[in-house]
Order: C-alpha cells, then sequence, then structure tokens
C-alpha cells in the first residue's frame, strides 16, 4: 500500500516525535545509571554473568542472595544479625561503595554549580556593556550553560531521591561500634571514648574482685593513648600493664564462670546473659589491646575525623572512605543498631528501585525504536519500491555504472531521512 504524501509527511512527524522521545528516555537512564554507581555490578550486568563463573563462586552468589532476601525482611532470625552487627556489614558490603560515590558526586555537583552561577555573572555583564558581536556570543554561551545546568540540576534531583532521612542524632553517631581490620583480630572504636572503649559489662563492675585490674586497664590506656597522640609507640611498661590487667581479668572470669555452671541449681537467664555480655568483652578487650600496642600513631586505631552526618547514605560513605565495619554493639547501643539497620533496608530499596525504572524504560526504548523502524519504513517504502522498478527496467550495465547508481539512491535516503 502506498502512501499519499500527507500521509508520508505525518508518519515523518511522527517518527521524530519518537527519536526526541527515545533520546530524552535514554538521556535519564544514562544519569540513573551514572548514580547507581557500581551498586550491585552482577544484577545490573556490569560482570560475567553468574553461569560463566567457577562453582565456587556461583555457590558464593547463591548463598549471598539468601541472606539478602533474609535481612530485607525483619524477623526472628534477622534480630541476632543485627544485634551482631552482620547485617549491618552485609548491607555495608552492598552499597557502600555506591554511596561514597554518591557524596563524591554531590560535592562535585555543588562546585559545577556555583562554577556555572559566577560564569554567568560574568557574560551577563558582557551582555549588557559589550559590542553586538560580544553580546551575540555571550547569548550563545549563556544558552548553553542554561542546557548544562539543566544537565547538573537532573543529577542533583536524583542523587536528593536516594538521600535518606535525616534519622542519625548525636546519640546515635557516639553509640556506633566501628571496628576496624581485615583479617585476625580487630580494634574497635566509637566517637564518646576513642578506640578501646571499656563499656564494662555489669558482672566485671559490681564483683569487687575485678576493680584494681579494671583501673589498670584505665590507667594504662590513657597512658597509651598519649603515648600515640604524641607520634610515639606505646611504651613498652604500659604495654606490660595492658596485658597482665587483662589477663587477670580473663583468668578470674574463667575460675568464676566455670564454678557458676558447676552450681546448676541457681542458673538464671539474665545471670546467663551476663556471663554472655561479659566474655564477648573480655575476648574483644584482649585481642583489642593487641592491635593497640602495634600502632605507631593514633590514626592506627581511630579514624582521623568524626563522624557528623545524620542519614545513611552519609555512614556508608564515612565506613566505606575510612575502612571501618561496625562491631557488636554494648547492651545500651542495641536500639540504634536497630534504627540504622531499618535505614539500610530503606536505601538499599531506593537503589533498587531506581534501577528498576532503568529496566522499565529500557524496555520502553526497545518498543520506540521498533515503532521509529516501522514509521521510517512506511515512509519511504515507496520510493524505495520506485528505484527497484527503475532499476529493473533499465538494461544491463557494467558495474561501475550500477555502483554509482546505488550511491545515489544511498545518498537520497540520507538526505531525505535528515
Amino acid at each position: 500500500m502506498r502512501l499519499s504524501e500527507k500521509e508520508k509527511e505525518a508518519a515523518g512527524d511522527e517518527r521524530k516525535r519518537i527519536e526526541v522521545e527515545r533520546a530524552q528516555i535514554e538521556h535519564t537512564n544514562n544519569v540513573r545509571n551514572w548514580a547507581l554507581a557500581d551498586w550491585e555490578p552482577r544484577q545490573r550486568r556490569l560482570l560475567p554473568p553468574v553461569e560463566k563463573l567457577d562453582h565456587r563462586i556461583r555457590e558464593a552468589e547463591r548463598i549471598s542472595d539468601q541472606w539478602k532476601h533474609i535481612f530485607l525482611q525483619y524477623s526472628n532470625q534477622t534480630r541476632g544479625a543485627i544485634a551482631s552487627g552482620r547485617a549491618l556489614n552485609f548491607f555495608l558490603d552492598l552499597c557502600g561503595s555506591a554511596a561514597l560515590n554518591q557524596q563524591s558526586y554531590r560535592e562535585q555537583l555543588r562546585e559545577e554549580l556555583l562554577y556555572l552561577e559566577t560564569k554567568k555573572e560574568q557574560l551577563r555583564g558582557v551582555f549588557l556593556s559589550g559590542t553586538a558581536a560580544e553580546q551575540e556570543d555571550a547569548k550563545r554561551e549563556l544558552d548553553r550553560l542554561d542546557n548544562l545546568r539543566e544537565e547538573l540540576e537532573l543529577k542533583q534531583d536524583i542523587l536528593s531521591r536516594l538521600s535518606g532521612a535525616k534519622a542519625l542524632t548525636r546519640d546515635h553517631r557516639q553509640k556506633i561500634q566501628f571496628q576496624r581490620g581485615l583479617l585476625g583480630g580487630k580494634i574497635v572504636s566509637n566517637q564518646r571514648d576513642g578506640a578501646l572503649p571499656l563499656n564494662w559489662p555489669s558482672l566485671l563492675v559490681t564483683d569487687a574482685a575485678y576493680e584494681p585490674f579494671r583501673q589498670a586497664v584505665e590507667l594504662a590506656k590513657e597512658q597509651a593513648v598519649a603515648d600515640l597522640r604524641n607520634g610515639k609507640r606505646v611504651r613498652p611498661e604500659t604495654q606490660r600493664l595492658l596485658f597482665n590487667a587483662a589477663d587477670t581479668i580473663h583468668s578470674t572470669f574463667e575460675r568464676y564462670r566455670k564454678a557458676y555452671f558447676q552450681r546448676k541449681e541457681t542458673h538464671t537467664s539474665s545471670t546467663n546473659d551476663q556471663f554472655f555480655e561479659a566474655d564477648r568483652f573480655i575476648k574483644s578487650l584482649r585481642v583489642g589491646i593487641v592491635r593497640f600496642v602495634a600502632a605507631s600513631d593514633i590514626s592506627d586505631v581511630e579514624p582521623d575525623r568524626e563522624f557528623e552526618g545524620e542519614t545513611i547514605d552519609e555512614l556508608l560513605a564515612y565506613m566505606s572512605n575510612q575502612g571501618l565495619r561496625f562491631a557488636p554493639p554494648d547492651r545500651n547501643s542495641e536500639y540504634v543498631y536497630e534504627v540504622i539497620y531499618r535505614q539500610l533496608v530503606s536505601y538499599y530499596s531506593q537503589l533498587y528501585s531506581l534501577q528498576r525504572a532503568v529496566e522499565y524504560d529500557e524496555q520502553n526504548v526497545a518498543e520506540l525504536r521498533q515503532r521509529e523502524g516501522k514509521l521510517f519504513h512506511e515512509q519511504y517504502r515507496s520510493t524505495m519500491d520506485d528505484l527497484e522498478n527503475a532499476l529493473k527496467a533499465r538494461p544491463p550495465r557494467d558495474l561501475a555504472e550500477q555502483f554509482v547508481d546505488f550511491a545515489r539512491g544511498i545518498k537520497y535516503l540520507s538526505d531525505t531521512r535528515q
């Protein structure tokens, strides 16, 4: 069926409209992918498919997906992982790098927008007082800067949607237990007590047998921190005091615990919890002392700056930049970890929703391309038919003439498409 000239014109207008719509969607998707940074690279097909990997890696991916499913739903199984810091560290691994990149993007956008405003003020001055030629150049440059500003504001808008609510207060920040170290023992710190926080559990406070050794640890820690802040290593006598006091606390605790559990009739759930809390604290203390005395500067055991943010993405960016992880909280800090956990789930969900929007619009782009191709075929089908019939009607020619005719036809189609 041959189209009339009016129908061809309508098909051309519709095709141009689709081209504009497709370009806008592709541009928005590019910005979304930019904002997602390196979040979930395998899910976004930025890494090789799992099927092509070693079976051990595939099994690790499968287990990770299972835990992700569990941690995204608050349940009894999740509560224990929150209390140990495991669930929080899981989301830190998934989203920390993306949060750090997004923080860098925000800072870069602020600087670029400030530069644009300064540049536009200069150009407005030229536009008002310059020559006609200078005014024309200034107008073109202002138009270009306006388009660039729209681009930057689109990026800023998408990043602002990913930023979480201001849910973290000063009290929350002080109660987060950070730990540093990849393998072996970890050094714990918080913003209230610094490195090696001595939040003594009740069992070690109420029993007078531990008091002199607690005081010895506290004194030795003060001396060690003073040495490290002065850029010196911890003195040998301070190291010995720390190790001896911690070892004595450990041996005394083990002796009391053994005697307690031999008296089965005296067991209570509250006392059992106290022993468990004290055991975890003593283990962390002894391991932390090993890291502490090996340091040569205070920055080896404490972050070089405090966390002052209020949103979960700021916390993730801070921890990723400082090489920190969540240490198990003490009993007074567990509620803070629950607040952080819920914010982490919300942040992950926002990133996932953005990725789903990318996938949805990719399907839209594919459909628009099909419609665009169909309209192009309809618009130029009669022209192609006429060319084909004309070529068939002509007598045989040599290869050079055929090539010239073919080139002319291609140029005609290219010119009419533009």
